[in-house]
Formats: C-alpha cells, sequence, structure tokens
C-alpha cells in the first residue's frame, strides 16, 4: 500500500501535518441516529432533523430537504456546481429529488453524499467513483441520482442510510442490509471483495441468518450493524482489531463482535464506525469502544488498541451520564447524553472536541457550552475527520475543529475553532446568478464580463467567480463586474459562466458564454 496510507493504518503522528486530499482517507461518516426499528412505517412518515458532518463536507436534513456546506470538489454539496461553500446551500430539488420529503442524510469521506426519502428510496451524489453512488455508473454527479432499484432492491423499502470511505450501505423495513461501492477488503459483506456500483445484499447465511438489523454504520473500510437483541456484527478490513473479533483477520461476511467482556449480558442500541475504530452506545447509557487507539479514542484513559470492546470511562464528566447516542471518525469520537450535553474525546489537533483546547484526551471531555451553546440541548453529534458538528434539539446547527473547506458553516473564513460556532441558517435565500455574461478571446485566456443580480437574496455581495468549462479555470473579483481567466488552451471552445457569491450563499451558474481562445 502506499506509505501515506500505511502511515495512516499505522496511527503515525505525522497524518496531523496532511492537507485536505489526504484527509480523504478518514473514515466515512456514518449518520448516526438512534436505531430505527424493524418496519417503522410512522418514522418514515416523519420529517426528523439529521445532521452529518464528514471531514469536509458537513449535511442537515431540516423542513424534509438537504443542505451542505464546506468542500465541493466533486459535487458533494449536490447544488448543480463544484463551488465550495462556507454556509449551507440547499441541495437541488429540480431532478430525482423533486416532489420528494428527506429525512436522513449521511456524508463520506471520499466525497460523496447520500440521503433518503419517506418513501424508503435512496439517493446519492458527489464523486462516483467505484460505483459510490449506487446509480449502476462509476460516473461522479453535481446532482442527486436515484440508486439503483432494479436488483436486490426491488420492492424493498429503506429505513436507514450510512455512507462510509469507499462504500454505502442501507437497511430495509425487514432489517436486512444491503451495500454498493469498493470492496477491496469485504466491506459490502457479500462474501466476495469484488466491488458493485449497484446495491448488494450482505450475506446472511452465517451469524446473521434469522437476524433482524436496526441500524448500520460504513466506516473507513469496515462496516458494522446492531440487530434487534443488542447483539453488534462488523465485515470488512481488521488492521487495528476494528471488527472485535479477535484472531480474526479481515472478512468479507458479517462476524459477531465479541461479547465474553464488558459486552457481557449488554443490549447495544446504536453503533458508529470510525476509521479504525468502533464505538456503541448500550441501553443503559455506556459507551464502548474497541479497535485503534492512537489517540484516546477509545475513551479508556490509555492509548492501547484493543481486538474487543472496552467500557468507555463513566469517571469525570461522564459520572452519572447515561449517553443516547455516540459518533467516531478520524481519530475522534464524541457523544450526547440523555439531556443533550456533548462530550469528546481522542485526538483534537484542530479543536475537534470542543473543550476550548487542542490537547488530546483519553478520556471524555466536556465539549464547552458557555457560548453558542449556552442553554441549548443537543439532539444529535457528528464526528468528521478533523471537525465535529451536532444539531440542537431547536434544529440549530453547530460546528468546530477544521474550517479549511468552509466546513465550519459559519460564513468566515477563518481556520477553525476549539470551540462550537453557529452554522448559518438553513433557508437563506441564495442570491440570483449575474446575466448579460459575454466573453472575449485572447492569447490562452478569455476576458469575462457580466451584470450584477437583479437579487443578493439573504446576504451581501461578497464577490464574483467565472469558471471556463473544460479544465476549471476560474477568476475571481470582490466587487468588479469582470475579469479574465487565464491559463487557457488556444483552438479549444470553452463554456464560461459566473456566479454570485453573498455572506450566506451562493447562486447557481449563469447562463453561459462560448469562447475559444487564440494566439
Amino acid at each position: 500500500m502506499p506509505g501515506s496510507v500505511a502511515r495512516l493504518l499505522r496511527g503515525d503522528p505525522g497524518r496531523w501535518a496532511m492537507g485536505g486530499a489526504l484527509a480523504a482517507f478518514a473514515a466515512g461518516l456514518a449518520l448516526l441516529t438512534s436505531a430505527p426499528q424493524a418496519a417503522p412505517a410512522a418514522a418514515r412518515s416523519q420529517v426528523r432533523p439529521t445532521i452529518s458532518a464528514s471531514g469536509e463536507h458537513p449535511c442537515a436534513i431540516s423542513g424534509g430537504r438537504a443542505y451542505c456546506w464546506g468542500n465541493n470538489n466533486d459535487g458533494e454539496l449536490g447544488d448543480g456546481t463544484t463551488v465550495s461553500a462556507s454556509v449551507p446551500v440547499a441541495v437541488n430539488t429540480s431532478g430525482a429529488l423533486a416532489g420528494k420529503t428527506l429525512i436522513e442524510v449521511t456524508t463520506g469521506d471520499s466525497l460523496d453524499t447520500c440521503a433518503l426519502d419517506t418513501a424508503g428510496a435512496a439517493y446519492c451524489w458527489g464523486n462516483g467513483a467505484l460505483g459510490l453512488l449506487g446509480d449502476g455508473s462509476t460516473i461522479s454527479s453535481t446532482l442527486p441520482v436515484a440508486v439503483q432499484t432494479s436488483g436486490v432492491l426491488a420492492g424493498k423499502t429503506l429505513t436507514q442510510i450510512s455512507a462510509g470511505y469507499n462504500e454505502t450501505c442501507a437497511l430495509d423495513s425487514a432489517g436486512a442490509a444491503f451495500c454498493w461501492g469498493n470492496n477491496n477488503d469485504g466491506e459490502l459483506g457479500d462474501g466476495s471483495t469484488t466491488a458493485s456500483s449497484v446495491p448488494v445484499a450482505v450475506s446472511t447465511s452465517g451469524v446473521l441468518a434469522g437476524k433482524t438489523l436496526t441500524q448500520i454504520s460504513a466506516g473507513f473500510l469496515q462496516v458494522c450493524a446492531v440487530d434487534t437483541t443488542g447483539v453488534a456484527y462488523c465485515w470488512g478490513f481488521n488492521g487495528s482489531g476494528q471488527l472485535g473479533h479477535p484472531g480474526l483477520s479481515d472478512s468479507d461476511v458479517p462476524v459477531a463482535v465479541d461479547r465474553g467482556g464488558v459486552l457481557a449480558s449488554k443490549r447495544l442500541t446504536q453503533i458508529s464506525t470510525g476509521f479504525l475504530q468502533v464505538c456503541a452506545v448500550d441501553s443503559t447509557g455506556l459507551g464502548y469502544c474497541w479497535g485503534n487507539d492512537s489517540y484516546g479514542q477509545l475513551g479508556d484513559g490509555t492509548i492501547a488498541s484493543s481486538d474487543v470492546p472496552v467500557a468507555v470511562t463513566s469517571r469525570g464528566v461522564l459520572a452519572g451520564k447515561a449517553l443516547t447516542q455516540i459518533s467516531t471518525n478520524f481519530y475522534q469520537t464524541c457523544a450526547v447524553d440523555s439531556v443533550g450535553v456533548a462530550f469528546c474525546w481522542g485526538g483534537n489537533p484542530d479543536g475537534e472536541l470542543g473543550n476550548s483546547t487542542t490537547k488530546n484526551s483519553d478520556v471524555p471531555v466536556a465539549v464547552n457550552a458557555s457560548g453558542v451553546l449556552a442553554g441549548q440541548a443537543m439532539a444529535q453529534i457528528s464526528s468528521g475527520d478533523n471537525n465535529t458538528c451536532t444539531l440542537g434539539r431547536i434544529g440549530a446547527a453547530y460546528c468546530w475543529g477544521s474550517n479549511e473547506h468552509g466546513q465550519l458553516g459559519d460564513g468566515t473564513a477563518a481556520l477553525g475553532s476549539n470551540v462550537p460556532v453557529a452554522v448559518t441558517s438553513f433557508g437563506s435565500r441564495p442570491p440570483q446568478p449575474p446575466s448579460h455574461v459575454t466573453a472575449k478571446a485572447g492569447n490562452t485566456s478569455a476576458a469575462v464580463s457580466w451584470k450584477g443580480p437583479a437579487s443578493l437574496g439573504s446576504g451581501t455581495l461578497t464577490g464574483y467567480m467565472a469558471t471556463a468549462t473544460p479544465r476549471g479555470r476560474t477568476c475571481s473579483t470582490r466587487k468588479a463586474t469582470t475579469c479574465t481567466i487565464r491559463y487557457l488552451v488556444n483552438g479549444t471552445i470553452y463554456r464560461i459562466t459566473v456566479i454570485t457569491r453573498t455572506s450566506t450563499s451562493h447562486s447557481v451558474a449563469s447562463a453561459p458564454a462560448t469562447v475559444t481562445p487564440r494566439g
């Protein structure tokens, strides 16, 4: 394997100096909510606010619509562009999502996003490599596409979905699991290592025979799930013991997580699969983790990795607390308790623990609640690669950690924050695009001009950006309505579009102009 990946798998401290490109090797963020029960018709008919914070592009559901912010290199924001956003932008609803009401969203660290609607259908957008979008292709899309339902999903109603690093998995109303995407380490769980661009059924011929799954979580190269009796199962990569089954190498079919130690007689209610570790909560509100512990992300007061579950320490800030949800991703783990207080532990170089420091912690610490979280109760928390986001019970979102790609969602250019900041409100009116775009050919360049928009929506103007397609060369201005795109190829026909940027959002692309640079 490449040296950079090998260092990540060993938990090498050099990971923290890596830029956004290698951050994509982080675990895919599985959307973590309370485990849905089989055939939850009532739950599907009710819109529920959810949030999912991948390393570079968090998304959330509000009012049945999806909003995303942060990195958009592969169209993972779903707004029809590849323009990153430091505030939430609405996922496009003019195509596959027309007339749909969304209830769940999940973001993957391979720059893809998926969602579930009230009818139990799945949609994905962003990076389509390795079949991540589940539509039968390996083509990326800046707009949502429907996950294929002509095969194993025919007649199925999906109840939960989870995007990982190179795979996505879902559960149906009967408690069966399906996955699609890469499968080098058996992460699709179908008994093979063959990738699939359409859903395949997770094997039920072994430990899952007769089992009904209630929640699933896709991680880096492994997937875990919980059944109705509170037993956990995992499959895929096991390089750090994250399958929770001692003495086992990778597995392309589900295996049962060890129940001979701290999990004896425990009933798990929710599970979260991260980079090289897995965490879960039981019916009494206690937390457990297993796998890699290089930065204390198992939360047991050590940095000793474990191939069997260990108990998250319930002393200190968790004394007397009952956890209701847990989320682990790269090297940090976070949780919320029954009264809506947030706690985190593990790696903290970008402030992703939210406790006003950048010091790692191998035991839980309380997220700072003296600022924007004062008086707020949290409903859900989601750990990303180097950031964390949470959703309040009143529907407001908050994030902390890195802001390299605008993933804090507060519209600022700050490098990051080690305390929570408020995400700009969902549903802010976007600006209109510029009009009357023209482009004049130059030698390997194009001089672009336009007329400002008729409306700036809910924000104030922060600038414009013109883009030449193909190649994606750009030029930007703050107020001027002209700029020059350089380093084009003479003789190539380019399509030039311009967007408006404001303090709360950005517009869709303008009507295009065409130009052919000549020497």
